[in-house]
């Protein structure tokens, strides 16, 4: 699941599957209720809402009610961002100094682990 604005300033919510609802052995009962709470949550406050099948939309329909008007499908399972207009940010990296650890910062050498230290 993720969100974001497009270029107009509507909300979007791309819902890449609903399994959770359906497959109960890939999560425990809090998954599944966190999950669930999340969705719901993310749907209500959502304009548009972007699937990557027909199966999906359906399942969107039959469990959380969602109005067939909001719902977009995509005909490839790339989910393309450019089809309602995305705007993407380059991404910043953190700077060097933050990414390197100074040595006084680094463990002593008898707590740090070594392959030639096993026996």
């Amino acid at each position: 699941m993720k969100e974001y604005r497009d270029h107009e300033g509507r909300r979007v919510l791309q819902i890449e599957s609903l399994a959770f609802l359906y497959q109960r052995e890939g999560y425990n009962w809090l998954q599944r209720h966190w999950l669930n709470i999340r969705h719901k949550r993310a749907i209500r406050r959502a304009d548009i809402i972007m699937v990557p099948d027909p199966q999906t939309a359906y399942e969107l329909e039959k469990y959380y009610f969602v109005p067939r008007e909001t719902i977009v499908v995509e005909s490839d399972s790339s989910m393309s961002e450019e089809a309602i207009g995305r705007r993407e940010e380059p991404r910043r990296r953190a700077p060097s100094a933050v990414t390197r650890t100074s040595s006084s910062r680094r463990m002593p050498p008898k707590f740090r682990y070594s392959r030639s230290s096993r026996a």
